[in-house]
């Protein structure tokens, strides 16, 4: 999957694995906040293999799909890892700015709201 334009996400590392958490992508008339996750395994390397900096063209992209509830589409976003899950706090959507917190189980594949 090729990874579409986009600004205001978040990202983190948890061992081998990159997850970026929504952001803002510019369309040509107006744009769209997203809320999909998506996953790029770093143990999967290409051909071209460099110790200083990734090719990410030589990736591959992976759109997760999570069970339970996943959060309003939205950007500016804080994302946290502890203990292999994901905290999604706040960030601002559409009708204005969130003040929530989502965890993503990175082990289950579940996104629940914490209040």
């Amino acid at each position: 999957m090729r990874l579409d334009a986009r600004h205001g996400h978040s990202s983190l590392i948890i061992r081998d694995k990159m997850y970026v958490f929504g952001g803002y992508a510019p369309q040509p008339v107006a744009g769209i906040y997203l809320n999909e996750i998506l996953i790029l395994d770093l143990s999967r390397k290409g051909e071209r293999q460099f110790v200083d900096f990734i090719y990410l063209e030589t990736f591959v992209w992976e759109k997760l799909e999570p069970k339970g509830n996943p959060p309003m589409a939205r950007d500016a976003i804080c994302i946290q890892e502890y203990d292999a899950e994901i905290y999604v706090f706040g960030g601002r959507g559409k009708d204005g700015s969130f003040n929530d917190l989502f965890v993503y189980d990175t082990s289950k594949d579940i996104m629940e709201m914490r209040s």
